[in-house]
């Protein structure tokens, strides 16, 4: 980080927003980030909004609200079903 400069005036600086837009916007990244870690489990849904760009996807757990974008729930899903046949061979299933 820059010397003598906080992070908000930083993340300003460098995406053009006001230090005040940065800082609401690093809360709301932060209270995303709280709700998907203290989420029981998730249940993802697409949100239709991307405007037809694949690479813009985004999900929002229906359990917890917090929302994720498409690498990182892909990422997710490749995860949870390892774990769930990681789990089948534990028990000596399939």
């Amino acid at each position: 980080m820059a010397k003598g400069r906080s992070l908000p005036e930083v993340l300003g600086a460098i995406s053009g927003l006001r230090t005040d837009e940065a800082k609401k916007l690093m809360q709301q990244v932060q209270e995303n980030l709280d709700r998907l870690d203290k989420c029981p489990g998730h249940v993802f849904i697409q949100i239709r909004d991307d405007g037809g760009k694949r690479t813009s996807l985004r999900y929002r757990c229906s359990v917890c609200e917090g929302t994720v974008g498409n690498t990182e729930f892909m990422w997710y899903m490749r995860g949870y079903r390892h774990g769930k046949e990681q789990g089948r061979r534990e028990c000596g299933g399939q």
